[in-house]
């Protein structure tokens, strides 16, 4: 049942309050985090559990995120926080309650992507259930009024939207969504192979409200499915409209626009060593990707850091889990962002130096690194630094840079005593 789609990730990502501060000595610089807010802090979780992406921002400073569990309906909910007294504190405000999967609800369940929003402040995302275990769906959260939801996935046109947010035109580039022009996105499943697809989802003309989906490429399509199966992490669109992604048996590629209104398909690197892709992040020249992966790279297969200039010129810039198999630099790197001086940000699901949070099989609570335009590897913080791993642990979600800060939560951890693992917090981290 899809009620296990969110649990099965983070497994496998692993297998891989507010207020409370800490300063950290890592790699020889000092960094401040503190928790936003800490999940759960009610016995039915009605605020929502496991968070898995970065939160969005707005102009305001304010915060808006999902989390794939809790609320009242156990499905997750899309939250905001809001700071206060020149950023203080922080406040949480729950925008939308997502349904289980086993109920009959229009809303979807357990989201897992971090929303998007547009000009007009209207959140975008995706579920990763719809209705009785069904597919999931595209939904928009409005500023003044309730969610709708824009497509629901019927399987053959893809089915489980993944951690990945919908791109558009210019996203890349930080601008906001014009709330016109498409949306694009990947599932990891369903198509016409089962294998995952690309969906391009276009706004209703004028004096219409109907969205319309149309799948521009599904996996598993070539002989031996030489290009790539269940499509992971997230997609990123570059100024000419090309989309770039990766798949979870090692495949970057690309489709580009034909002229014809479709997309042509080009695979522009495989894995030699078993990597499986989830993270993405165009470079401002606007022709290099970097990435991670989750897993592969070599012995103990702990995933990498690598860049690809040019189209298809790989460089591999750190392999994890590389100290001797004591994993602390990180294990199953989840996302990255990039910073104007082209410094690296991003966070390991496992590894680093303190223990998982009670009940989590993972060996490490994550780490937060940076990978130095210098080309130096620093972590900047171990999770479950604190007592009871009040600050946190095991993220398998992305960062948000903002101002000079990072945002971000973990799946586990967090001083609620709802739950014997946590239910994971949201987090600012400060150099």
């Amino acid at each position: 049942m899809r009620r296990d789609f969110w649990r099965a990730g983070f497994v496998c990502g692993l297998s891989l309050a507010a207020g409370l501060w800490s300063a950290q000595a890592a790699a020889g610089s000092a960094v401040t985090y503190r928790v936003l807010h800490t999940f759960c802090k009610t016995a039915t979780c009605n605020d929502g559990a496991l968070p898995a992406s970065a939160p969005t921002t707005d102009a305001n400073g304010n915060l808006f995120g999902v989390t794939a569990a809790g609320g009242r309906f156990g499905g997750g909910v899309l939250y905001e926080l809001f700071p206060r007294h020149g950023g203080e504190r922080y406040f949480k405000h729950v925008l939308k309650m997502f349904c289980d999967p086993d109920t009959s609800c229009d809303s979807g369940g357990e989201p897992q992507a971090p929303p998007i929003m547009d000009v007009s402040g209207n959140l975008y995302g995706t579920t990763s259930s719809y209705i009785q275990s069904t597919c999931g769906a595209v939904y928009m959260k409005s500023v003044r009024t309730q969610l709708y939801v824009l497509h629901a996935f019927q399987g053959t046109d893809g089915c489980h939207a993944g951690p990945g947010s919908l791109v558009y035109q210019g996203s890349a580039s930080g601008q906001a969504y014009d709330g016109a022009s498409p949306l694009y996105g990947m599932t990891i499943d369903g198509g016409n192979n089962s294998s995952g697809t690309v969906y391009e989802l276009t706004p209703p003309k004028p004096g219409r409200k109907t969205w319309s989906e149309r799948v521009i490429y599904s996996f598993c399509h070539i002989s031996d499915c030489a290009d790539g199966v269940h499509p992971g992490g997230n997609l990123v669109m570059d100024a000419s409209g090309n989309l770039f992604g990766g798949t979870a048996d090692g495949l970057i590629f690309v489709l580009s626009p034909n002229g014809s209104g479709g997309f042509d398909y080009h695979a522009i690197h495989v894995s030699a060593t078993g990597e499986s892709y989830t993270g993405l992040v165009l470079a401002s020249d606007g022709t290099t990707l970097f990435g991670v992966a989750s897993k592969g790279g070599g012995s103990p297969a702990a995933g990498t850091l690598f860049s690809l200039a040019s189209g298809s010129q790989y460089t591999l810039l750190h392999t994890f889990c590389s100290g001797g198999g004591s994993c602390v630099d990180g294990n199953g790197p989840t996302d990255i962002v990039l910073d104007s001086q082209g410094d690296i940000f991003g966070m390991t699901a496992s590894g680093g130096a303190n223990p998982a949070p009670p009940g989590v099989a993972a060996t490490g609570a994550g780490t937060v690194f940076e990978y130095t335009h210098a080309g130096s590897f620093l972590t900047l913080y171990n999770f479950c630094a604190q007592a009871n791993c009040a600050d946190g642990g095991n993220p398998v979600g992305g960062l948000l840079l903002n101002n000079g800060s990072l945002y971000g939560t973990t799946a586990f951890g967090g001083s609620t005593a709802n739950s014997t693992a946590g239910a994971g917090v949201a987090f600012e981290l400060q150099q």
